[in-house]
């Protein structure tokens, strides 16, 4: 999927995490350098605990509530990874690269 900001990952319908989920796939292997995730938006049903880490190295942890979700926009740092810590997690998620 494309659009004026750049290409997209998604999950594409809704679906249930496995324990220490990553939802940011592998790059084609064409590329030298994994995805820098631009905008991420990420929807979870049941309470769950996310870590995602920014290009930087930094890790985040954050424990959401069910139905709360989650926006990374343009204005913060560009994300390499997103962890869905639990099992039985229903989600979905947009990402812009």
């Amino acid at each position: 999927m494309t659009n004026a900001y750049g290409d997209y990952l998604s999950s594409e319908k809704t679906k249930v995490s496995t324990e220490n989920l990553e939802l940011i796939e592998d790059s084609p292997e064409t590329w030298s350098s994994g995805y820098k995730i631009k905008k991420f938006s990420f929807m979870n049903l049941e309470e769950c605990t996310v870590e995602w880490t920014s290009h930087n190295g930094k890790v985040t942890s954050l424990k959401l509530p069910a139905g709360i979700g989650l926006e990374i926009g343009y204005d913060d740092p560009p994300i390499t990874s997103f962890i869905i810590k639990e099992e039985g997690i229903s989600y979905f998620f947009v990402a812009s690269y």
